[in-house]
């Protein structure tokens, strides 16, 4: 009975075998003719492509910050993305001078105790502060830069250390400045 076992397992694995293969023979005839009935269809009822349209063409304009009137003096013009010169002259008057609007500078993310000089890069009026941020980066800094939450501008820089000017708003709306600096191997004051 024992020798018996080994050829009924190896009887069964081989009828398996043999339906499995007559399952593959069996042809593809019938899904080559569907695969052939769809593309027949699909030819038939196409709609031919439409052209894409060309492109809107725009008319172009050089914004000249400065231009001549007729009288051939200079004839400034305001930003157009920034305020017009009655609302800079109002708001001057009545609360001092505000910070210069400018796009968000990384620097400005961190409080100035949180920056550290590090060093400088360069000689002279091309001179580059180099400051490291609470995260570790070094971010090189020229004069103009903005540093610390308090609107804090860059006016000097110097190799032992980079002078700035904060702009903060008081309470009663006016904005004073501050000037301050962060020096050499130390962080903001």
């Amino acid at each position: 009975m024992i020798s018996r076992a080994p050829s009924i397992l190896a009887r069964a694995g081989l009828i398996c075998a043999v339906v499995l293969l007559a399952g593959c023979l069996k042809g593809t005839a019938e899904l080559e003719k569907f695969v052939a009935d769809e593309k027949a269809y699909a030819q038939e009822h196409a709609s031919p492509p439409t052209a894409i349209p060309p492109p809107k063409q725009f008319d172009n304009f050089t914004y000249l910050v400065n231009q001549l009137d007729a009288n051939g003096h200079n004839e400034p013009r305001r930003d157009p993305f920034g305020p017009g010169l009655k609302e800079k002259k109002e708001a001057e008057a009545s609360q001092g001078l505000m910070p210069d609007p400018h796009p968000k500078e990384k620097l400005e993310n961190y409080p100035l105790d949180a920056l550290k000089m590090v060093g400088t890069v360069g000689i002279g009026p091309t001179i580059e502060g180099l400051v490291k941020d609470p995260d570790g980066t070094v971010n090189r800094v020229h004069v103009g830069n903005y540093l610390g939450q308090n609107n804090g501008k860059i006016v000097a820089i110097s190799e032992k250390r980079i002078d700035l000017v904060e702009t903060t708003v008081e309470a009663d709306g006016r904005w004073p400045q501050h000037p301050t600096s962060i020096e050499l191997g130390g962080s903001g004051k």
